[in-house]
Order: C-alpha cells, then sequence, then structure tokens
C-alpha cells in the first residue's frame, strides 16, 4: 500500500509551516525548550488558521501536542515527530 498524500495547502502556508517546524527541530537539538514551545504555539496558530482539510489539521495539532509532551525527556522522539511532520508539509500540493 502506497502512504497516503497529503491533502494540498496554499503555497504560504506550506513555505511558512516549514520553515517553522525546521526551526523547531533545531531549537529542540539545541535545547532551547522555550523556544521550541514559542515555535509550536505559532505552528498551531497557522494550523488551525490556515490548514484548509480538517483531519491534516488535527494530524499536525496532534504532532505538535507530541512534541510538546516529549520535549525535554524523550528529544529523539520530539525530533522525529517534527522531522516527519516537515515531511508531509513539503509533500503536499500548493495547488490552492
Amino acid at each position: 500500500m502506497l502512504p497516503e498524500r497529503p491533502p494540498p495547502l496554499p503555497a504560504d502556508v506550506r513555505a511558512v509551516l516549514v520553515q517553522l517546524l525546521g526551526k523547531a527541530d533545531e531549537s529542540v537539538v539545541e535545547g532551547a525548550y522555550d523556544a521550541v514551545r514559542t515555535i509550536l504555539d505559532t505552528v498551531e496558530t497557522v494550523v488551525r488558521n490556515k490548514v484548509p482539510d480538517s483531519g491534516e489539521r488535527e494530524r499536525l495539532l496532534s504532532g505538535c501536542a507530541t512534541v510538546r509532551h516529549a520535549l525535554g525527556s524523550d528529544d529523539d522522539t520530539a525530533s522525529g515527530y517534527l522531522r516527519s511532520m516537515r515531511r508531509r508539509v513539503r509533500a503536499a500540493a500548493t495547488g490552492l
């Protein structure tokens, strides 16, 4: 079975989320947890307000919650979720 292709995103939303998720991952690696939380606040706002597909919104918000929960206790999981979310957002078409 082929992996599910993510639903399309507006190009500007895709670009912003890719940048934010990358910066959040860098901040996890640096141990800058306050910065990660601040970035996640922004990611969650963008997702809630700009991601048109409700299923994709919930998937990304759930990923943010998992990252928050893992911060400081399981940074590998936090980074893994951020990288996975970034790959998924990058894979989304920008046809909107």
